[in-house]
């Protein structure tokens, strides 16, 4: 996969990871988008290894209460 699937995942970075993966990262509206976007990588037969929710700034990991 390379970056000419970024607009079929709705603006999602579609980037090779070290380990061999593809990393995809991005931000959905609400949860009809994200299941639309996990929807997308079932209908493709990937496997689907996580989903994490990232902060406001990727950089910056939420914190748990």
């Amino acid at each position: 996969m390379g970056s000419d699937w970024n607009e079929w995942f709705d603006g999602f970075t579609v980037a090779h990871a070290v380990n061999g993966g593809i990393l995809m990262t991005g931000t959905v509206a609400d949860q009809a988008a994200l299941h639309g976007i996990i929807r997308k990588v079932r209908d493709l037969g990937l496997t689907l290894v996580a989903v994490q929710r990232m902060g406001t700034h990727p950089e910056e990991p939420e914190m748990e209460d």
